[in-house]
Formats: C-alpha cells, structure tokens, sequence
C-alpha cells in the first residue's frame, strides 16, 4: 500500500462519495470540457469554494489500473495526452490561477521534469515502446513504464504549450 498522500486535487473522482445535494450547489460536472482529464478536479475547487469539506479515508483504497503501453496502444494514448491538454486549458481559462497552473502540470518546472524524464529529449513516443519491450524482456517492468510515461508526459507538456499559445487571446 502506498504511503503518499491523497491527490492535490480537492476532489478525484479515482474514489469519490458526496451528498447529491452538495453536487446539485455546485453545479453538477461542467459537461461543456473538451475531451479527456480535469472536470472531475474543477468541480472540486467550486466544491471547495462552497465549503464543503474534504474528508481523506485511507481505508477507502482504489487502484487506477494503466493499460499496458506498447506499439500498439501508443497511438490511443497519444490522442489521449492531446485531449487532456486541450481540457486543461479550458480549466485554466475557468479558473486561472497558479493553484490550476500546478495542477495541470503547466509550469517551467513541470517542463523541465518531463524533458528530464524524457531522457532529454531523446525518449519520444516513436521509440520508448521499443526500448520498452526490451527492457521488459529483461524483467525490468517498472523501469519500461517509466520510460514510456516520460514520453507521454513530455507530448503532454508540448500538447499543453500549443494549447496555451492556440488560446493567447483568451487567456490574456
């Protein structure tokens, strides 16, 4: 069992319970997101700003299993990380402020890691399945899905910079 603790996020919907009353206050989930990621964690800041309290139960154990990535799951996963980054921005742009900066993973430092474990540059989402496969042959399981979460992460953060420029106006 992990020892971290619970998501930054005041509310993720990985295992979540509440009055349907207090969901009806703040307004159900904003259906109007683009695609993939955020809703669950933007309706949990008006959440939060309604005053509902967060209660953290670590006996309420859930498990987010991630489907194997290889060669032919990249391409799913890839359009995945594009629609997380297009709802990122959309939150952003409803509540932009550095506690969604941090969330959304849209800082230099959140940049800076994902080129880091993107090995510099060099793993992209062409090559880390194969190195993947290999490692995976070796018994190094974990280590493969660093590699190939370190690619995904990297397209994320350059999904996420087209998103903010393709928005500049907007956000201005």
């Amino acid at each position: 069992m992990p020892r971290g603790a619970a998501s930054p996020a005041y509310l993720d919907t990985a295992n979540a319970g509440m009055e349907r009353g207090a969901l009806r206050r703040a307004g159900m989930f904003d259906e109007e997101f683009p695609g993939y990621g955020w809703e669950d964690v933007e309706l949990g800041h008006r959440l939060g700003r309604l005053g509902i309290r967060r209660v953290f139960c670590r006996q309420a154990v859930a498990f987010h299993v991630q489907p194997r990535i290889d060669r032919a799951t990249i391409a799913a996963l890839l359009r995945k990380e594009e629609a997380r980054a297009r709802s990122a921005v959309y939150f952003y742009r409803k509540v932009p402020s550095l506690e969604t900066r941090l969330l959304i993973q849209a800082t230099p430092f959140h940049r800076a890691a994902f080129w880091l474990l993107a090995g510099g540059g060099v793993l992209t989402p062409e090559n880390a399945p194969r190195l993947a496969q290999r490692l995976r042959q070796r018994g190094l399981g974990a280590l493969a899905y660093v590699v190939l979460r370190g690619a995904l992460n990297r397209y994320y953060s350059d999904c996420l910079g087209r998103e903010f420029r393709r928005h500049a106006a907007l956000l201005a």
